[in-house]
């Protein structure tokens, strides 16, 4: 070999080392894949187990889909027992449907008249839109009751007047 071609030398001396490596090589790679096949079989028993549905089969994916999920559950507004309560026991007498029930039904009369009709409870058209009972007991000057023990109103006509608006 020359002197001149240095690296001539360095090749054959690792030809023997790269021989070497190549037959180690095929067990090195049989053994690496036969690991990342053992995580691959690994990682898909986890997923399954979990409920993970990426891997799923489309026809199988599709039943998951269309199973009917029952309803959530319905719960009544915190304020809807007291307010239940306060109708049943407040529209009994004059002064109860007056003191207790007049400043509920306001309120709700007057969001109605201004989101349906555009008149809010103070203008003049209102009493022309609301109907006599209701409005007798929502109207701005409504006068508190001579006799307090006299009968209330039946909150179904109430209810009905006020869905009406």
């Amino acid at each position: 070999m020359s002197a001149r071609r240095p690296w001539i030398r360095a090749v054959v001396a690792l030809v023997p080392a790269g021989f070497a490596a190549l037959v180690r090589a095929p067990v090195a790679v049989v053994a690496l894949l036969a690991i990342a096949g053992v995580l691959f079989v690994a990682v898909r028993v986890v997923s399954e187990l979990a409920g993970d549905r990426r891997g799923a089969h489309p026809e199988r994916m599709f039943e998951l889909a269309m199973r009917r999920r029952p309803p959530p559950p319905v719960h009544e507004p915190r304020d809807l027992e007291s307010i239940q309560t306060t109708v049943a026991a407040q529209s009994r007498t004059a002064a109860g449907v007056h003191y207790w029930l007049r400043p509920l039904v306001t309120d709700l009369a007057a969001a109605r008249l201004l989101a349906g009709v555009g008149v809010a409870l103070d203008d003049p058209r209102a009493a022309s839109v609301v109907p006599p009972p209701l409005w007798d007991l929502i109207r701005p000057d409504c006068p508190a009751p001579a006799d307090r023990l006299a009968p209330g109103l039946s909150p179904r006509l109430v209810l009905d007047q006020l869905e009406a608006l």
